[in-house]
C-alpha cells in the first residue's frame, strides 16, 4: 500500500496578510523613532538602539511571515521568520539590563 507524501505546507493554515502588515508596520514606526530619538533626542540615549535593531528584527520577522502569506509551502520564510521572532527579544531584554544599570 503506497502512502501519499505529507502535505508541503509548513504552517498547517494561510498566515495572516494583515496581522503581517501590521507587525511590519509598527516595528518599523517603532524602529524609525527609536533612531530619531537618538539622533535628535535631548538626551543621547545610545542604548535605545538595542530596541531599534530588535525592532529590526521583529520587522525582518514579520516581513518574512508576510512572504509566508504568498509562499506558504516555502520553508525559507518560515525559517527566517522563526529565527528572527526569536532572537529579536533577546535585544529587548538586553535593553531592559542596561537601563536598569543606570538607574
Amino acid at each position: 500500500m503506497a502512502q501519499s507524501p505529507p502535505d508541503p505546507d509548513v504552517y498547517g493554515y494561510l498566515p495572516s496578510e494583515p496581522a503581517a502588515l501590521f507587525g511590519v508596520a509598527f516595528f518599523g514606526i517603532s524602529m524609525i523613532a527609536c533612531i530619531l530619538q537618538v539622533i535628535f533626542g535631548r538626551h543621547k540615549h545610545y542604548w535605545m538602539l538595542t530596541i531599534a535593531l530588535a525592532a529590526l528584527g521583529e520587522g525582518l520577522g514579520w516581513g518574512a511571515r508576510l512572504w509566508a502569506h504568498f509562499a506558504p509551502t516555502d520553508w525559507m520564510p518560515f525559517m527566517i521568520q522563526t529565527c528572527s521572532l526569536v532572537v529579536s527579544p533577546i535585544l529587548i531584554s538586553a535593553a531592559d539590563y542596561i537601563l536598569f544599570c543606570k538607574l
